[in-house]
């Protein structure tokens, strides 16, 4: 893996660990993320102007990912609406990698070497010892369910987005398409089934949704463009990194203890991103 792609998935998992702080402390996260992916749908259009429609080659894959994405806004919402940000994040992040892993190897013809296997594993096993540490803290498990509903769909768009940017020629174009797609999904059906809620946000939130959803989209044309550059279990698992940046994040600004097994496991992660370029 290149210091170029390297650097581009690190700076997406910071980002994405910020976003999801911002997203958790609203008083309704659930309707805030639908505005957030609402107004990506805006700053993707703009994005279009300059960029242009991706090949058409990738059309039908963009049309699954913009399912895939729909789903994520939604699974996202309900998630933090009902479980705490310790238990969501890891179990979520965790399990996508595993999935995507298994789904690329399967359908896509990738197969890691041994070196790149373990570092995948290492990582899934950090996160693993963060999560195992968060429940005995007084995490509930309220959210499970929409939380591995989340891991899902994000290995969902995770593969299919790997296969859709390599036919896409340019993955700013496809990032953009994609974007534009999810709010047009979002919007029908938050007029259909959430309009009250979510002008019970009231305007004020408006700036917090569109700073969000910018940060969403640079997020993930990082990724898109990393995904175009080097096989997708590496690139699933090193954005998954963004659980260490969470944590030093929640330590730092919300004074959340940092317990051994949970410094532990950010430290197996930390160290498993050093080995990543060396592991392909």
């Amino acid at each position: 893996m290149s210091h170029v792609v390297l650097l581009a998935v690190l700076a997406a998992a910071l980002i994405d660990a910020v976003m999801h702080l911002l997203l958790k402390s609203e008083r309704d996260c659930y309707a805030m993320s639908l505005l957030t992916g609402i107004l990506g749908g805006g700053l993707g259009l703009v994005a279009l102007c300059f960029t242009g429609l991706p090949d058409p080659a990738a059309l039908p894959w963009l049309a699954l990912s913009v399912l895939w994405g729909a789903g994520y806004w939604l699974m996202l919402g309900r998630a933090y609406d009902k479980g705490a940000l310790g238990l969501v994040f890891p179990v979520a992040r965790g399990g996508a990698v595993l999935l995507s892993t298994l789904v690329a190897a399967i359908f896509m013809a990738e197969h890691l070497s041994a070196s790149a296997l373990l570092v995948v594993l290492c990582i899934l096993g950090g996160l693993a010892l963060v999560t195992m540490n968060a429940l005995p803290q007084g995490l509930r498990l309220r959210g499970l369910g929409p939380t591995l509903g989340l891991a899902v769909v994000i290995a969902g768009y995770t593969v299919t987005d790997a296969v859709g940017v390599r036919l896409a020629g340019s993955a700013t174009a496809y990032c953009a398409a994609l974007y534009v797609g999810n709010a047009v999904v979002l919007s029908v059906f938050a007029a259909r089934r959430e309009g009250p809620r979510l002008r019970a946000l009231g305007p004020a939130a408006l700036p917090r949704g569109a700073l969000m959803a910018g940060m969403s989209l640079t997020i993930y044309g990082l990724v898109l463009f990393a995904l175009q550059q080097a096989p997708v279990a590496l690139v699933a698992a090193l954005a998954e990194t963004s659980i260490v940046f969470a944590a030093g994040l929640g330590y730092l600004w919300l004074r959340e203890p940092a317990r051994a097994a949970h410094t532990l496991g950010v430290l197996v992660i930390a160290g498993s991103v050093g080995m990543m370029h060396f592991a392909v």
